[in-house]
């Protein structure tokens, strides 16, 4: 009689040899430390205890757990109508018992659990008891799309065994219920062992196993956008697997350069984005992104989907560039006169004001008399009717504000009683920064100091200026406000026409700023040929370079129609240069 459904739970028993003599059969496996044989028989039984007939018995060395579904049985019989089975002459050793019910299962035959328990030999052994068979499932997942074929799944202590299909899924067939410790490993290195306890009291379909992975995660792709006002390439890649990788790095090469690593810390693994502010206009860039293995350290393979190619684009247009000046490295300050006219400051070794056209030609020079000195900081402004400003040291005694015509012709003075700094007992005559606006001029001096002048009541006022900042600032014409560059780092301080600090923010070191009609700021650098804009408010809005020809910019500003003037000058060949830029986008 057969009961479908049916399977034993494979037990283990030890064997002790009583009679017999002679060495164990050669390739059976058997481990143990007798010699001799033994016989040995017992009943296959249901749960309720009726017998099972038809059922096959076998006997397996201990060894047999490493081995696959195929291992071989040391002795096998089949039980008859009473459920009786009978080995004879059992080499002594240890063994394990499996029982299969194969006419109601044939399908599933093999099929060996391990119990804990040891069974002494005697003449008759316990009954084997069948239990209701369980079916097991499960799906296997591998990185990088790798193939589930090369997993195997092992059954410890027995002989089960599974490899999954292309999709991963795999199946044990049936399994008595029990508590079992599986084994996952793939033939590939890449991959760590999973070992795992699962308990079979039903059919189960097993949690998606994960091996745990040593390489780095490919990326399906990498997004590049190029923002031409910025400078600035921004990259984007879909996030992996963040209990994987301990993040990304990111390369980069030009057109007919070598990757290098452009991150020089890892990217973190929850925000898989990049900005590369440190394009040069006109070069093409290569950019791809590699993840790196948290436990090993392993990055991910390089492949087309992982690789964005951008060309850098400058946002600058030269207009014109004009050569300027008398003694080019003397040259420190320039205004806008009118849309076409430039005036030109020259400190020495003889004081000068110089007027060219934006086209090159030089109109006049002058300067009204010698009784007014230039020392170091020659600085000019445009007044009304396009007048001119700049401000004199009379006999390196005292300063006088002048004003002139556009043809030189002196028009007013001013005596502003300021006598010159001192370093110890020796005088520093520096003249201020002069600027203009609104019927009143703005001088910066030396000292942390800031003066209003109006030219027609002749009234002074003066305030403190930020600490530490440049001579050289920049005036809002609508707001009044005062935008200065700091001396010492890359600081831009907002202050009201009184001197109150309203606002700061990082610009650039060394620099020089400018201000427009629209409330946009440029911020430029003596020792660099890199401009930054900024709002009114410090928001940075982009970035353009000047030309790498540039070698010392010495003042910018910017006209009524967005156009940027810049007043530099190249040592290597001794020019003072002023250049007109467009910005293409805006």
């Amino acid at each position: 009689m057969n009961w479908p459904g049916k399977v034993l739970s494979l037990l283990a028993i030890a064997l002790y040899g009583c009679t017999g003599s002679g060495s164990e059969p050669a390739g059976s496996g058997i481990t143990g430390t007798k010699t001799g044989s033994e016989t040995t028989s017992g009943i296959v039984a249901t749960l309720s205890g009726q017998p099972v007939s038809g059922a096959r018995v076998s006997i397996y060395s201990d060894t047999f757990a490493s081995a696959k579904s195929d291992a071989l049985p040391v002795r096998a019989a089949t039980t008859d109508a009473n459920g009786f089975y009978k080995f004879d002459t059992i080499p002594v050793g240890k063994y394990f018992v499996a029982v299969n019910d194969f006419e109601s299962q044939s399908a599933r035959s093999n099929v060996y659990t391990r119990l804990t328990n040891s069974i002494e030999i005697k003449d008759t052994l316990d009954t084997l008891v069948l239990d209701t068979a369980c079916a097991v499932f499960g799906r296997i997942v591998l990185y990088n799309n790798d193939d589930p074929r090369t997993v195997d799944i092992f059954v410890r202590g027995s002989s089960f065994f599974a490899q999954p299909d292309i999709g991963g899924n795999f199946n044990f067939g049936h399994m008595p219920k029990g508590v079992y410790e599986l084994r996952v490993r793939s033939t590939l290195d890449l991959y760590s062992i999973i070992d795992t306890v699962i308990s079979i009291s039903r059919d189960t379909f097993l949690k998606e196993i994960r091996l745990p992975y040593k390489g780095g995660l490919a990326l399906d792709t990498v997004t590049a956008n190029y923002n031409v006002m910025k400078q600035s390439v921004y990259l984007s890649w879909p996030r992996v697997d963040t209990a994987v990788i301990s993040g990304y790095n990111v390369y980069r090469a030009a057109t007919g350069e070598n990757d290098s690593l452009l991150t020089k810390k890892l990217v973190l693994s929850n925000e898989p984005w990049y900005e590369d502010t440190s394009v040069i206009e006109g070069l093409t860039y290569s950019y791809h992104v590699v993840s790196k293995n948290k436990i090993s350290g392993i990055e991910s393979s390089k492949t087309a989907a992982t690789t964005s190619t951008i060309k850098a684009i400058g946002i600058d247009s030269l207009v014109n560039s004009i050569r300027v000046g008398g003694v080019s490295d003397s040259i420190c300050d320039f205004a806008l006169l009118d849309s076409n006219t430039y005036g030109i400051a020259q400190k020495w070794p003889k004081p000068r004001i110089y007027r060219y056209t934006q086209t090159g030609d030089l109109l006049s020079s002058f300067w009204p008399a010698d009784s007014f000195h230039s020392v170091s900081n020659n600085s000019i402004a445009r007044g009304d009717s396009q007048s001119i400003y700049f401000c004199a040291s009379l006999n390196n005694v005292d300063y006088s504000l002048v004003k002139t015509s556009s043809s030189g012709s002196v028009i007013k003075t001013w005596s502003l009683h300021k006598q010159p700094y001192y370093i110890g007992t020796s005088p520093l005559p520096v003249e201020p920064f002069v600027r203009y606006t609104k019927g009143k001029v703005l001088l910066v001096w030396f000292e942390q100091l800031f003066t209003w002048v109006n030219p027609d009541t002749k009234s002074v006022s003066s305030f403190p200026k930020p600490y530490q900042t440049s001579m050289r600032c920049t005036i809002s014409p609508d707001s009044g406000m005062l935008y200065f560059a700091s001396s010492t780092s890359d600081m831009v301080i907002s202050v009201d026409s009184l001197g109150r600090q309203t606002n700061s923010w990082h610009g650039m070191p060394n620099g020089i700023v400018a201000f427009n009609s629209k409330g946009t700021i440029l911020v430029g650098s003596r020792t660099s040929n890199e401009v930054r804009i900024y709002s009114s408010r410090g928001d940075f809005r982009g970035r353009f370079r000047l030309g790498a020809s540039i070698a010392t910019m010495r003042a910018m500003e910017i006209d009524n129609a967005g156009l940027i003037h810049v007043l530099v000058y190249e040592k290597n060949t001794n020019q003072a240069l002023v250049q007109c830029f467009t910005l293409k986008a805006q």
